[in-house]
């Protein structure tokens, strides 16, 4: 406190080298980084202990970060006790995560599966935990280069339910999402969203500023809808894209791929064993994410770039 306050004087110089991806295990977060200065690419997953009071509904949500800028966005939080707080801050859909019935996750302690780093390609294989009743969500993550994040959801239940995976990127669309459009309920979270449409086809891009511009693409093992539109950001009358694919049943496997530097990828999604497998292509290149969190080794991600298979979070 009192350093914060009055200043230290030196203040340290800040590391030069790269410091790579890591994973931090007591606190519960994974980074995956390639590059560095501005030129960096940066994502964190959240996977540990809940936050007790302070802590949100967010377990395996992500952040990012390209080009200086950031991507991936969390929403922060209000001031405690306006109603926008506890509708759209303290909800799971502002989040980049799972929210199952449109209800928010139950505080939960998750745990990595596997994480690994090598050459240009990084990867982590987390679950979530207890965060809803006899409901088991793990996702994979892998940041390939300094261009493409691939995610893959892979979510198991004993009954039917809604499963809604949220992604929110900093920045406005390049041109309005255009499909059937969608009255949300009015229920916290949702009620919030903005021209939400359901799209058939790609999704437009979206610009960060006027140089950035992120690909995004999605796709679903299952007949799924794909919600485009927009949801809260730094205020009330802050809007940041929002994309949503909601898939009804008895489980859901997803794949998600984000290209930071321009472009649209396509992404195809299948089962693998006792998990799934995501393919990527993006400016001519293949790039692959398994994820078998019953089999050795547990996550694989591979691209011209090299090659991570990991079987522990180590």
């Amino acid at each position: 406190m009192e350093a914060l306050i009055n200043g230290v004087e030196p203040l340290p110089e800040p590391p030069a080298e790269a410091r790579g991806s890591r994973n931090f295990e007591s606190a519960g977060y994974a980074v995956l980084q390639h590059g560095t200065g501005e030129n960096a690419v940066w994502l964190c997953l959240k996977y540990g202990p809940h936050g007790g009071g302070h802590g949100h509904p967010d377990k395996l949500n992500f952040v990012s970060y390209a080009k200086g800028k950031i991507l991936g966005y969390d929403p922060g939080t209000a001031a405690y006790g306006v109603p926008i707080q506890k509708e759209w801050y303290r909800t799971t859909l502002a989040h980049n995560t799972l929210t199952v019935d449109q209800q928010s996750q139950k505080p939960a302690e998750g745990r990595c599966l596997a994480f690994g780093t090598r050459d240009d390609v990084s990867a982590v294989f987390a679950e979530a935990g207890e965060i809803y009743d006899k409901v088991t969500y793990r996702r994979a993550v892998a940041l390939c280069g300094q261009n493409l994040v691939v995610v893959l959801d892979l979510v198991d239940a004993a009954a039917e339910h809604i499963f809604d995976v949220a992604y929110h990127n900093a920045g406005d669309w390049t041109r309005p999402p255009t499909g059937e459009p969608l009255t949300m309920p009015d229920l916290d979270g949702y009620k919030h969203l903005k021209d939400m449409t359901q799209v058939g086809g790609a999704l437009p891009p979206i610009a960060v500023d006027g140089k950035l511009q992120v690909g995004v693409a999605l796709a679903s093992l299952s007949p799924a809808e794909a919600w485009a539109g927009t949801g809260v950001g730094a205020n009330t009358t802050d809007r940041v894209p929002c994309v949503v694919t909601r898939v009804r049943g008895n489980k859901a496997l997803v794949a998600w791929a984000m290209a930071a530097e321009g472009g649209v990828p396509t992404v195809k999604v299948a089962e693998s064993g006792s998990g799934g497998s995501a393919e990527v292509v993006l400016g001519g290149r293949t790039y692959r994410l398994l994820a078998h969190p019953n089999a050795d080794p547990k996550v694989v991600a591979e691209c011209e770039e090299g090659r991570v298979a990991a079987s522990s979070p180590h």
